[in-house]
């Protein structure tokens, strides 16, 4: 999801707050990290709502926007934040069955060997 930069009032990094609405829309709750990524980099931050805040914007730390080389009004993707054993816990559910990399092993090496 693209969105507009705007300066936190807060000095530090790692937080960011964006409108309670669009935390539903990208299925995550307050206090939960998101990936933030510019053309230059991607960052974590930890994500709060707040309603006083535009829909299409996101209220980053002033440290933040130095990492990802954005200055207030440039527009970042914001996507949910998962991990990688999430993710393949995910594609397991997904296909119903249980990853067996011994069995995968000991098949690709008898193929291999003959």
């Amino acid at each position: 999801m693209k969105m507009t930069v705007k300066k936190s009032a807060v000095k530090g990094e790692g937080i960011a707050r964006i409108h309670e609405a669009v935390l539903d829309s990208l299925t995550i709750h307050s206090g939960e990290n998101i990936v933030v990524s510019s053309s230059a980099k991607s960052i974590l931050v930890t994500v709060f709502g707040d309603t006083l805040i535009g829909k299409n914007d996101i209220r980053l730390r002033e440290n933040d926007m130095k990492k990802l080389d954005v200055k207030k009004g440039d527009r970042v993707d914001v996507e949910e934040y998962k991990k990688i054993s999430d993710v393949a816990k995910d594609e397991m559910k997904r296909f119903g069955k249980k990853l067996n990399l011994k069995r995968k092993i000991i098949k690709a090496r008898d193929i291999i060997f003959g």
